[in-house]
């Protein structure tokens, strides 16, 4: 009986110390994490890839949109929203990352779920969205978006 009850309180001590753990620094779960705090585009600007930060702000400055509004078109890692990730395999210094909202102050995106190509550089996960956000902005034409980038810097 003794060491029933020795394995259920150790087991109930784990369990508080593994859902009150932070994020070990450089993992992927730490860059969610470190997005969640940051309070502008200059904070968060280091959870990504260089060449990303490099297409987004020339796309903000091509386009007349602060760098500071930005964060309208980066995935919506809020105070308040909680989170799930899974990885997949990784290969040298790739993986994917699939992130699902469990909750998050915007209602619609509970149950959404974001994938994100990750790089490991200077020994810790950043999020590759250069491709992406080139392709977005390459779109001139009316309506498209460049008008849309422009659009968020004017409501923020």
């Amino acid at each position: 009986m003794k060491k029933t009850s020795f394995l259920f309180m150790l087991l109930i001590v784990v369990s508080g110390l593994s859902c009150s753990r932070e994020a070990a620094p450089g993992s992927v779960e730490a860059v969610f994490e470190g997005l969640s705090k940051a309070a502008n585009f200059n904070e968060s600007k280091k959870f990504y890839t260089d060449g990303t930060v490099e297409v987004i702000e020339e796309a903000a400055s091509r386009d007349g949109v602060p760098v500071s509004s930005i964060g309208g078109v980066l995935p919506p890692f809020v105070k308040g929203a909680r989170w799930s990730v899974s990885t997949g395999e990784i290969k040298g210094n790739n993986t994917v990352a699939a992130v699902t909202f469990t909750g998050h102050p915007v209602q619609n995106l509970v149950g959404f779920t974001y994938t994100f190509r990750m790089v490991k550089s200077d020994g810790g996960w950043k999020i590759d969205l250069e491709k992406e956000i080139s392709e977005m902005v390459s779109g001139r034409s009316r309506n498209g978006a460049a008008d849309y980038l422009r659009k968020i810097g004017r409501s923020q």
